[in-house]
């Protein structure tokens, strides 16, 4: 599998390359700044881009089978992962690439069947543009026709792998209100080979 992944020089980023390339995959990591990469691997190409940049989000995805996005920023930027999304969602239509896996926030999952964890009273107010960025990149792909999974992860440490975690789709699992970044990558890395969660976002905690 022919694997590009947005996002690749940030905490689960490098995760994603090393679970990627252990899964056997061929993967092109895209980044703004590609010397951030330490990885070299015959399987890895380094590829230099701005995921708010169309034409180069595109000339990445040419060719590829699959795409993940891990494309995140601080809490002051909040379109980042829309914009991104958008043009990912956009380049892939075009060349007919169908599954992608993408990473938001616990907030896009529902607390009950008619609200999202985001809308909820007592949610903390500087989470809610961030929030809310990330339900804008979740409901572009909702409406893309693509065969997305959509990871909605609670705090996110750095760690290794543990496969110690819960998922479910749509709602927060059972666990800890976290999840290493090993563990975040290995069970996306799965999610693509398996393709359980089809159009469904999924929350995850370590047990």
């Amino acid at each position: 599998m022919k694997v590009v992944i947005f996002g690749s020089t940030g905490r689960t980023g490098k995760h994603l390359i090393h679970s990627a390339l252990e899964a056997g995959f061929d993967v092109t990591a895209f980044a703004r700044i590609p010397d951030r990469i330490s990885t070299r691997h015959p399987r890895l190409t380094l590829f230099q881009g701005d995921a708010t940049v169309a034409t180069e989000v595109e000339s990445a995805i040419v060719g590829k089978d699959a795409v993940i996005s891990a494309v995140g920023s601080d809490l002051g930027q909040t379109n980042l992962r829309q914009k991104a999304m958008e043009n990912m969602i956009s380049a892939m239509q075009k060349h007919h690439v169908k599954r992608i896996i993408g990473i938001g926030g616990m907030g896009v999952l529902q607390a009950n069947e008619e609200t999202q964890i985001f809308e909820t009273p007592g949610f903390p107010q500087e989470y809610i543009p961030v929030s809310q960025d990330h339900n804008s990149a979740y409901e572009a792909l909702n409406r893309s026709g693509l065969d997305f999974t959509f990871m909605c992860p609670p705090t996110i440490i750095d760690g290794p792998k543990t496969e110690h975690y819960a998922v479910e789709a749509d709602f927060p699992p059972k666990g800890n209100f976290q999840i290493s970044t090993g563990d975040l990558a290995d069970f996306m890395i799965k999610e693509l080979q398996e393709g359980r969660f089809l159009r469904k976002r999924v929350g995850i905690a370590s047990l």
